[in-house]
């Protein structure tokens, strides 16, 4: 509401929980009319096991996990999307939380709306279990949401480049962090059943031309729901650069 010309969001129908592992697509642009997308899951915390209990959602046990979905359909489309979690928190038992953040003095509260690669989460599904869905377990993995658009470490160039770069040399780095802890068993397993999506992802670069539903919802002309499910459209400009 107060970056009308800025933030651009269309909310749809909500799609039947579980089926494709998204919520929500972001996509940022700026001065170099570059563009760089995201499809995400939203996750909220379980106030009273400070956990993200649902992180590794699988409808029943023969289903795919949600988070596999989320990669594939993120992935599968030109432009590849990449895959992210969105996680709400809240907590009152921690007495104290890491600060990376080299932009900001420490603002716990900064945490309340984190992100997580999906490919972190899927490594994690294995490293850890479902004991790694405590927010302390994640506290090492996650970033807080303003990392990805402003962060001095990684913040030249206009919106896109910054967002591209913090997902280059940041969000890799914790993926591949996470992926050395492995087995080499799991390792070998883990190749097979995502190397063809892991290619995709790590060729992702910035694109002349978003989605034809993206430009349609700049121009106030998006009538449709662009994908059965998908729950909200949001894009992402620089304040007075024009697209």
């Amino acid at each position: 509401m107060r970056h009308t010309s800025e933030v651009y969001s269309r909310t749809f129908s909500k799609p039947e929980e579980g089926l494709n592992g998204a919520d929500w697509e972001w996509w940022f642009t700026g001065s170099s009319r570059k563009w760089i997308g995201f499809r995400v899951q939203a996750k909220v915390i379980d106030m009273k096991t400070n956990s993200f209990k649902h992180l590794h959602y699988q409808k029943d046990k023969y289903s795919p996990f949600q988070c596999d979905t989320l990669i594939q359909n993120a992935l599968q489309k030109p432009p590849a999307r990449i895959p992210l979690y969105c996680l709400y928190s809240n907590w009152n038992t921690f007495q104290q939380l890491p600060w990376k953040c080299a932009t900001y003095y420490p603002v716990e509260e900064s945490y309340g709306c984190s992100i997580l690669s999906a490919f972190a989460v899927r490594y994690l599904r294995s490293i850890k279990g479902r004991k790694a869905t405590h927010f302390r377990n994640l506290l090492s993995y996650v970033s807080p949401w303003h990392c990805l658009v402003c962060c001095r470490g990684y913040g030249k160039g206009d919106l896109p480049s910054r967002v591209f770069r913090y997902w280059r040399e940041f969000i890799l780095e914790v993926e591949e962090a996470i992926f050395e802890e492995l087995t080499p068993s799991v390792r070998r397993e883990l190749n097979g059943e995502l190397d063809g999506y892991r290619q995709i992802y790590n060729e992702i670069e910035l694109t002349e031309e978003p989605p034809s539903y993206v430009r349609s919802l700049l121009n106030n002309e998006l009538e449709e729901q662009p994908d059965p499910n998908l729950r909200t459209l949001t894009i992402f400009k620089e304040r007075g650069e024009p697209v």
